[in-house]
């Protein structure tokens, strides 16, 4: 029984991480992310439960959001999502899920979520790459997950892109620089770079 449970929690992460970009583990852009997301919002976790799921009778995660900005798709007032919990405890077994974002009650971030899979699962797209934290910069919102913005605006064309996409008519306030080592960006700027991919996609 317990080598039956940890081969199906084995599958069902295996089954998770190799849909697409949903849940790569993979270094992907804004771009992907943007892509194969079906919703976009800034949102404040306002609940998180770490309990067994009955659809697929494993521990899972519901995390709530109450929606604060609406980036792409159609949102109500609160959104959940469904995750592999990110360590499970079977019998003498410890197994860590490496790469599922967690989210803390009262902290704010923008995600990016996939459409949920068939057992349910939304975790972000490319798993924390899609989880970006809101924090606090000289009294200024920003946003970050962690990795360099010259890699995140980085496209298969032709390296001026990035800079249509900032710089663009609906953008010409913009300051940040792509070309800079930067790990965070202005949450209203990295707001309105991503709905002008949107618009492009």
């Amino acid at each position: 029984m317990q080598y039956l449970k940890l081969f199906n929690l084995l599958f069902i992460y295996f089954f998770i991480t190799h849909s697409s970009h949903a849940a790569s583990v993979l270094p992907l852009n804004l771009s992907e992310l943007l892509q194969d997301a079906q919703h976009v919002f800034v949102g404040t976790c306002i609940t998180n439960n770490t309990v067994m799921d009955p659809t697929t009778h494993m521990m899972s995660t519901f995390t709530s959001f109450k929606v604060d900005d609406p980036i792409k798709g159609q949102l109500s007032d609160t959104h959940t999502i469904k995750q592999i919990a990110q360590r499970v405890n079977t019998n003498k077994i410890t197994i860590l899920f490496p790469n599922v974002p967690t989210f803390i009650v009262g902290q704010q971030y923008v995600v990016f979520i996939p459409q949920p899979s068939k057992l349910g699962y939304s975790s972000p797209v490319g798993l924390d790459q899609g989880a970006f934290d809101i924090i606090q910069e000289d009294q200024q919102a920003m946003v970050t997950n962690g990795r360099d913005f010259s890699d995140l605006l980085s496209t298969s064309h032709a390296s001026g892109d990035k800079n249509l996409v900032l710089q663009g008519k609906q953008s010409p306030r913009l300051t940040f620089n792509p070309n800079a080592n930067q790990i965070t960006m202005p949450l209203a700027n990295f707001i309105e770079v991503v709905k002008n991919m949107g618009t492009k996609q």
